[in-house]
This record gives structure tokens, C-alpha cells and sequence, in this order.
């Protein structure tokens, strides 16, 4: 299991749809299929109950979908705090502006 497999299961779940998510995602259907089977057989527990109408989650889905969120949450939050440390041991910095705001300031040279 890695992050990409719990954003992928995180759209199927969101979307209740395999075909849905495979589309989001830009990935085949039946290799997003085959993550979830990965991952179901990983946990060994089926993580969804599939029909034509989609993918309805189980008790197992259910309650992995909760730590697939809090853990790519903490993944996002981790990877952010390393770049900006990685920018500063660099003395990078990023410096955004509104030309609106800026074009709106009288420049006083005197």
C-alpha cells in the first residue's frame, strides 16, 4: 500500500464509482479495479460491495476510508512542512502579489 493507493481508494469511495473515479483519476477502470483488489487483499477484508448501480462501501470500507483521510492529510501537511524547510536551508522564498494592490500604491521617491 502507498499514498497514491489511498487517493485512489478515497475517489472511488468519494464517488461511489469505480468507472467515476477511474475517469477522474485518468486511469483505466480496471486498473483502478485492480488497486482496490490489491488493497482488499492487503487488508483481507473487502472494502467494497460492487454492482451496477457502484461501489458501496462496507463496515471494513467504511472505516479504512477515515484513516486513508487522516493519514493523506498528515501525509499533505508533512511533505508541505519539508519543502518550506528545504526552501529556507536554500534562503528561497516566494513572494506573491496582486497587481491590483501593488498598481493601486502611489511610489513616493522623495
Amino acid at each position: 500500500m502507498n499514498i497514491r493507493d489511498l487517493d485512489f481508494f478515497i475517489k472511488v469511495y468519494e464517488r461511489r464509482s469505480i468507472s467515476v473515479a477511474s475517469e477522474n483519476l485518468f486511469i483505466s477502470a480496471q486498473g483502478l479495479s485492480n488497486v482496490i483488489s490489491r488493497l482488499e487483499q492487503e487488508l483481507g477484508c473487502s472494502l467494497f460491495n460492487r454492482d451496477r448501480a457502484g461501489s458501496v462501501p462496507t463496515a471494513c470500507g467504511e472505516a479504512f476510508y477515515k484513516y486513508a483521510v487522516n493519514t493523506k492529510l498528515e501525509y499533505d501537511r508533512m511533505i508541505t512542512e519539508i519543502e518550506h524547510l528545504s526552501r529556507a536551508e536554500k534562503g528561497v522564498i516566494r513572494i506573491g502579489y496582486s497587481f491590483g494592490v501593488m498598481s493601486g500604491l502611489q511610489w513616493n521617491s522623495q
